[in-house]
């Protein structure tokens, strides 16, 4: 069941974000050849790019859609943030003394 819904979500989702560049498409195809007004042109370039974001943030909706409705993927996602942050605090605290070292041996008397 939780694999059908999170489909199920993927598809809605794909669809919801996807479907308004088709539609500008589709319409710019149609109206192509009418003479336009700088104010229009500028109008439907506006609302492309903001149709062709929608389309890009479909790339990364996966994830979200992924991390809000499996438990599983949610706990291993936290497993990789509690890992990499260790990670990084523990290169945090070894870089001060490489960088002290690093500065010692340029200072000439």
């Amino acid at each position: 069941w939780l694999i059908l819904r999170m489909l199920l979500i993927q598809i809605i989702v794909n669809v919801i974000l996807s479907l308004p560049v088709t539609i500008y498409l589709f319409y710019a195809g149609l109206t192509q050849y009418y003479k336009k007004s700088m104010f229009r042109i500028f109008m439907e370039n506006y609302v492309y790019n903001m149709f062709t974001l929608l389309q890009y943030i479909n790339a990364a909706a996966s994830f979200y859609v992924y991390s809000l409705t499996s438990r599983t993927f949610r706990k291993e996602l936290y497993c990789l943030i509690v890992y990499y942050s260790s990670k990084l605090k523990q290169y945090m605290i070894d870089r001060p003394a490489a960088l002290l070292t690093r500065s010692s041996h340029n200072i000439t008397p």
